[in-house]
């Protein structure tokens, strides 16, 4: 049954309706939308003038080999939504699409259909392409599921115990958050606490991250009651930095109470900046974290800390 230039002029007009609704509501979305019902147009076009040549010539040598082309095609497909490498996964999909769509097919057409060519291409075109389109909507979502886990899996952590109080409770408190991560300096000797590693000798976490292609170091000082991070660069974080990183997220959750961080007049000049920029009040005590306590549970306040790495949460 061929399609009269009437029947397609009153289906572009139907699909003419969503189109004018969505440039009429400004959602962007109309000149996409326009792209795509051409280009799958054009596609239908020569889709349905191939197969209709397909169908009459039906050499099973030609079915064959428009599966393997668009085996081919699926496959690129595949690769290119996923941003995948080439060299590492064409081989390794455009095979398994194959193998699959053969034996699917071997059993559709033998055991159901009962057919004694399964190369007529009535039957093997449609279905197989049914099958293509199936496999490569499934291999998108898969690989782009497994690509994201991994990359999450990849976010590595390594945590500096300085041989000192948190040798033990850490791995616990990091392990039980499922946090993927290394402990390094957890073997306390009752001399060793603070030689050479913690958060007052950071030299060796920052060659141990970046070496290791870590995303973040954490060292805590041998008392515990201090700590400093490194990033994936090597780049030192100090208290400032962990009390603004605080201060943003509780903000964001609305649990920052009277919008206020407590610190030291020993702070940098760049958190009372970013205080500013962000709309939070600063409060600055004495050096030491026994009055920026002191400050928090006379205010009602439930951030506050040091530059040296002393951060108080009261929540």
């Amino acid at each position: 049954m061929d399609i009269s230039l009437s029947s397609m002029f009153w289906g572009f007009l139907i699909v003419s309706i969503p189109i004018f609704f969505l440039n009429y509501y400004k959602t962007g979305l109309a000149k996409d939308a326009f792209i795509s019902i051409i280009r799958m147009s054009v596609q239908l076009f020569f889709v349905g003038f191939y197969l209709k040549y397909m169908f009459k010539l039906n050499l099973w040598w030609v079915n064959a080999l428009w599966v393997l082309i668009m085996t081919i095609i699926a496959s690129d497909t595949i690769i290119r939504r996923t941003k995948s490498s080439y060299k590492e996964l064409f081989i390794a999909i455009s095979s398994s699409l194959l193998f699959t769509i053969i034996l699917i097919d071997l059993y559709f057409m033998y055991m159901v259909l009962e057919l004694e060519n399964i190369f007529d291409a009535r039957y093997f075109v449609p279905i197989s392409g049914m099958i293509m389109g199936n496999m490569l909507s499934a291999n998108v979502i898969a690989l782009n599921s497994y690509k994201n886990n991994f990359n999450r899996d990849r976010q590595l952590y390594i945590y500096r115990l300085a041989n000192g109080a948190t040798y033990q409770v850490a791995d616990k408190v990091f392990t039980t958050l499922g946090i993927n991560h290394v402990i390094i300096n957890n073997n306390p000797d009752g001399v060793n606490i603070n030689r050479e590693c913690g958060s007052t000798h950071l030299e060796m976490l920052k060659r141990y991250v970046v070496e290791n292609q870590m995303n973040l170091g954490i060292a805590y000082d041998g008392e515990g009651d201090r700590c400093l991070a490194i990033d994936e660069n090597g780049n030192e974080i100090d208290g400032d930095m962990l009390l603004a990183i605080f201060a943003k997220y509780l903000q964001k959750k609305e649990k920052l109470k009277n919008n206020t961080l407590v610190a030291t007049i020993m702070s940098n000049l760049g958190l009372n900046k970013f205080a500013k920029e962000n709309n939070l009040t600063l409060k600055q005590t004495k050096v030491g974290d026994r009055y920026v306590l002191e400050e928090m549970l006379k205010n009602d306040y439930n951030l506050g800390g040091e530059q040296s790495g002393h951060i108080i949460l009261l929540d």
